[in-house]
């Protein structure tokens, strides 16, 4: 079993079967803590000022639910700071359309993909709990995850749950690096006072080298250690 993350080995450790972790693809995709100039020259965004980005999911159905909260919390940060600016990227065109509808007034962009881009172009972001966050963590960009869902599934999967952390950057540092904000804790003022000192202050040295510590840890050459497990158990 081919493994990308390194805590699954342990998982599998009483079945027997051999599990070798071969590294993340996407740290190997993504560049730590690029420079935000050139994204924001890609994206035609302002040089200078704070900018967040604003992932609310790529599903119609999580745009519905968390798209308003955040919009909700980029005007009480708009208030505070004339000079923010916003960028959300769409997964779909027609997300786009649903999107820029909701947008208009604001001076937050909406553009077509390019995700990472936008991660990299930011001072800090918010999104929905997922692979978005490792991706944000794996570009060296300070977090926030909140997530709200049907309150009866939240029921069946808190339940469930047997983990401290939902987020993987959390999972994977066995530390809150990054705040998570699920449910009833996803409110305006919780995101607000969660993510407000991350555009005011930046992005800290400690979490910068925590953050470089999981992208270390998941880099590697994929392909060439995927190959080499399969040869060694073929052999």
């Amino acid at each position: 079993l081919l493994c990308v993350f390194p805590f699954e080995p342990e998982l599998y450790a009483s079945t027997g079967l051999r599990c070798d972790f071969i590294g993340h693809p996407l740290a190997a995709d993504i560049a730590f803590n690029p420079d935000p100039e050139d994204a924001r020259r890609a994206l035609d965004l302002p040089m200078n000022g704070p900018i967040l980005g604003i992932l609310p999911g790529s599903r119609s159905a999580e745009v519905k639910r968390l798209l308003p909260l955040f919009l909700q919390v980029f005007d009480r940060l708009l208030d505070e700071d004339p000079d923010l600016v916003g960028v959300i990227p769409a997964a779909s065109d027609a997300l786009y359309a649903e999107i820029q509808s909701k947008v208009a007034g604001r001076p937050c962009r909406v553009v077509s993909g390019q995700s990472r881009q936008v991660m990299a172009a930011s001072t800090a972001v918010l999104l929905a709990s997922g692979t978005a966050a490792l991706e944000s963590v794996l570009t060296g960009r300070p977090t926030v995850a909140a997530y709200r869902m049907n309150p009866w599934t939240y029921r069946l999967v808190k339940g469930k749950l047997e983990t401290e952390f939902v987020t993987l950057p959390n999972y994977l540092a066995n530390q809150a690096l990054i705040p998570e904000l699920i449910q009833d804790q996803a409110t305006t003022q919780a995101i607000v006072n969660a993510i407000q000192p991350q555009l005011k202050e930046g992005v800290s040295d400690l979490f910068l080298a925590q953050a470089q510590s999981i992208h270390e840890t998941l880099t590697g050459d994929v392909t060439d250690r995927a190959s080499d497990a399969i040869l060694d158990e073929l052999l």
